[in-house]
């Protein structure tokens, strides 16, 4: 799991959304 911390979910769709684009 990333080290970042977001108050909300957006945060969370960014970082998957950057694994995918990687992938």
């Amino acid at each position: 799991m990333p080290r970042v911390r977001t108050r909300d979910g957006a945060g969370v769709s960014r970082w998957l959304q950057g694994i995918i684009s990687v992938s």
